[in-house]
């Protein structure tokens, strides 16, 4: 958005809606010690201090979870002071309640567990639960008339632990989420890189090629206008064949193969001036590897072309890899990698294949070499 801001997502404002709704519906439970208040024998003042007391405990305990904000989706959980008033003020309330219902308000204290366990990480709220149902249990067993109340922590310790589940499930969910979000990420960072490489190695081939052509039609514009003419018909021909390329890296689609690329390595080379001796046939080649290999070639003739200086070019390859060799300056000193390079050695990494680039022992030049991939 154009604000910065972000936008919710339907389905977790759904969620949250749901999770409100939910959270309100129990207090249905509250009827019970209200009815209780209204039907006891209590003076009057007693009785309207009771229902005024569950009331005022009923709206801290939504405003409670208001206060969470995301209480049902798993988010990290920070401890929240306002949490921890609202909390501290239905503890309150709770005692507020007995002299009218009895021992009908031990039925608030599964709400008191279930706050806790939204407000509190998991060791605390356990601990706070725990003594919520020892305390509603020695109540039951303690005060006088209270006896219907015995039995009273089970549904406290029911509510804690529903809760708990609750909270087990939306971390796990929310870690879900947080997963596919760095999948998708990953994706996109993935895709950017394989364009990038790409466009890289598409462009960089071609329009060495082309520059080349080019350079060598320009000389033969007198000395042989035939030549020249097929040069610059090449160049067009080349040119087109990068924009299709690139339309096809831009959906996805592009495709090389050894064969076209040892085609386009010996028009190129022989433009350039430099002895070629390339394999006249790649049958003995592993069909999972040609295509690696394929861009073996276009990397390496297109770096014989731009920087080493060479006057002989030598591929060789076969079932134990590919190898590009050359006789020029640069293999004196393998150059740092640049872009090309190291797309080329992403593509071997991911296809389970050594790259090395390392000075070639009997051209003295440059060589660069990728082993079979894992599959072949």
């Amino acid at each position: 958005m154009a604000d910065g801001s972000t936008r919710v997502p339907r389905d977790v404002i759904g969620r949250r809606a749901f999770a409100q709704v939910w959270i309100a519906v129990w207090l249905v439970f509250l009827l019970n010690p209200l009815h209780a208040a209204l039907t006891s024998d209590a003076a009057r003042g007693v009785k309207a201090a009771a229902v005024a007391a569950i009331a005022l405990f009923a709206v801290l305990y939504l405003a409670l979870f208001a206060n969470r904000r995301r209480p049902l989706v798993g988010e990290e959980r920070s401890l929240s002071p306002r949490s921890v008033g609202l909390l501290a003020g239905m503890l309150a309330l709770t005692p507020a309640v007995a002299p009218a219902a009895g021992a009908r308000a031990l039925d608030m204290v599964p709400y008191l567990a279930v706050a806790a366990m939204f407000t509190f990480d998991a060791h605390v709220a356990w601990a706070l639960a725990l003594a919520a149902a020892a305390a509603a249990e020695a109540l039951a067993f303690t005060v006088p008339g209270w006896g219907e109340g015995r039995g009273a922590s089970l549904p406290v310790l029911l509510a804690a632990a529903a809760v708990f589940g609750i909270r087990i499930a939306s971390r796990r969910n929310s870690d879900l989420m947080r997963a596919r979000v760095a999948l998708a990420e990953r994706a996109v960072d993935d895709e950017r890189a394989r364009m990038t490489r790409d466009m890289h190695d598409i462009l960089g081939h071609s329009l060495t090629v082309i520059a080349v052509k080019s350079e060598l039609a320009g000389h033969l514009v007198e000395a042989d206008p035939a030549r020249c003419a097929a040069e610059i018909a090449d160049v067009e021909r080349l040119a087109r064949g990068a924009l299709a390329d690139v339309r096809a890296t831009i959906a996805g689609s592009t495709s090389v193969t050894l064969a076209g690329e040892l085609v386009s390595a010996g028009s190129a080379l022989d433009a350039g001036g430099i002895d070629a001796e390339l394999p006249t046939a790649v049958d003995d080649v592993p069909v999972e590897a040609r295509e690696l290999y394929g861009w073996v070639v276009r990397e390496g003739v297109t770096n014989v072309l731009r920087h080493s200086g060479a006057h002989r070019c030598r591929v060789r390859v076969g079932p134990d890899g590919i190898a590009v060799e050359d006789d020029g300056a640069a293999g004196a000193e393998p150059p740092p990698e640049g872009q090309g390079l190291r797309g080329l050695r992403a593509r071997a990494r991911a296809a389970g294949a050594a790259m090395t680039v390392s000075r070639s022992s009997d051209l003295g030049g440059l060589r660069l070499a990728v082993g079979p991939p894992e599959a072949s």
